[in-house]
C-alpha cells in the first residue's frame, strides 16, 4: 500500500530543527521570513530579537529578487515585442530602429550639418 510518491517529493515530510533550542521536529516556521522553525510560539518568542536581523535580511534578499524577477519579465517580453515588430519590419531589427544598412562613409556617423558648409 502506501499510496507511492511516483517519485516526487510529495508525501516525505522534512525534518526542521528549532532555530531556538536546536530540538528535531520543529514544525511553526517563521511568519516572516519562513526561512526557520521553532516547537512553537515560546521558542519563537525566545529567539525573536537574535533572529530578527537575519529575518530582515531574508526578506529584503526576497524582495530583491522578486524585483529582479519581474524585471527580467518585462524586459524579455519588451524583446519578444521588438522581435515580433521586427518581423513585420523585413527582419532587420536596426532598420526597425530606425537605422539603415552598411554605411558608405567608412564608419563615420554622418550628422545634419549645417547648409552653411561649415565643419
Amino acid at each position: 500500500g502506501g499510496g507511492g510518491g511516483g517519485g516526487s517529493m510529495q508525501g516525505v515530510k522534512q525534518v526542521h530543527k528549532c532555530n531556538y533550542c536546536g530540538k528535531d521536529g520543529a514544525k511553526a516556521p517563521c511568519p516572516k521570513c519562513r526561512e526557520v522553525f521553532y516547537c512553537g510560539k515560546a521558542c519563537f518568542k525566545m529567539d525573536k530579537n537574535k533572529h530578527s536581523k537575519v529575518c530582515q535580511t531574508i526578506k529584503k534578499t526576497r524582495e530583491k529578487a522578486a524585483k529582479k524577477a519581474e524585471y527580467d519579465a518585462k524586459n524579455a517580453a519588451y524583446i519578444e515585442k521588438a522581435k515580433d515588430e521586427n518581423r513585420g519590419n523585413g527582419g532587420s531589427f536596426l532598420g526597425s530602429m530606425g537605422f539603415k544598412g552598411k554605411s558608405s562613409g567608412g564608419g563615420k556617423v554622418n550628422s545634419n550639418r549645417s547648409k552653411s558648409g561649415k565643419r
